[in-house]
């Protein structure tokens, strides 16, 4: 059973900062590489390649990842969200001088870093498509098959994944669209290796004319709805398509 911990009380405005990874309890700076002076750096290696790293705060995220281990897979938060880069531990003079560039890791933390090196981390489809009674009726499948967390993930921030089903005219313009959203706290997120399956049914009428198309587009955004990352998207094209 997890313990409740405390919130700090000082450097609120600081959230998570290089303190936070990098200062032992016994104030020591410690990192994957050893570091000189004014901050000798303690080389721990092996600790800063592991997710645990990673775990110490996010904590929830950290439990979803130790089922999707469970099942064999090995990728690491660092994996993901920490792209390699090669630099100088140092950026401030002069001591930046007295150091060599070495194999690292940026330090953007960012969802799009993992979009970019996870091609296809969700499987997005349409399934048992039917128009029959001047309706087009079918399902929308997904299926997280290479996110080791859940999608959406997290405990802080707002945090929506929405999925969009649109029908579309000839012209491309969206004449019907359904909408489904993911939270957290909705306990409806997608789960490492999980497929969900949200159907539709679209009434079809003389504004629904042929060689219409469906879409499905699946994406993160933000509490306004003014920011959104693209995670997937299908097409489906009906030129056969009738209005009995």
């Amino acid at each position: 059973e997890k313990g409740e911990i405390a919130p700090r009380d000082y450097n609120l405005k600081d959230g998570v900062d290089c303190q936070g990874c990098h200062l032992t309890v016994d104030c020591e700076f410690s990192g994957p590489h050893s570091g000189i002076s004014p901050h000798p750096i303690k080389q721990n290696e092996e600790f800063y390649k592991k997710s645990e790293l990673c775990g110490t705060c996010h904590v929830d995220t950290f439990e979803e990842y130790l089922t999707y281990v469970g099942n064999g897979n090995d990728e690491t938060c660092q994996d993901c969200h920490m792209p390699a880069v090669k630099r100088k531990l140092i950026q401030d003079e002069p001591w930046q001088k007295l150091h060599k560039k070495k194999e690292g890791k940026k330090h953007t933390f960012s969802s799009l870093s993992a979009i970019e090196k996870i091609k296809d981390f969700v499987e997005l489809k349409f399934t048992e498509i039917n128009n029959d009674n001047n309706q087009i009726t079918g399902n929308v499948e997904i299926i997280n098959t290479k996110v080791n967390h859940s999608i959406p993930t997290g405990k802080y921030g707002y945090r929506e994944v929405m999925l969009l089903i649109n029908f579309k005219d000839n012209l491309g313009r969206i004449i019907k669209s359904k909408q489904e959203s993911m939270f957290v706290e909705l306990n409806n997120q997608i789960k490492p290796g999980e497929k969900k399956i949200y159907n539709f049914v679209f009434d079809l009428d003389d504004k629904s004319g042929g060689h219409n198309e469906l879409e499905a587009i699946l994406l993160r955004t933000n509490f306004n709805r003014t920011d959104k990352t693209l995670f997937a998207r299908v097409e489906l094209q009906l030129d056969q398509l009738k209005i009995d």
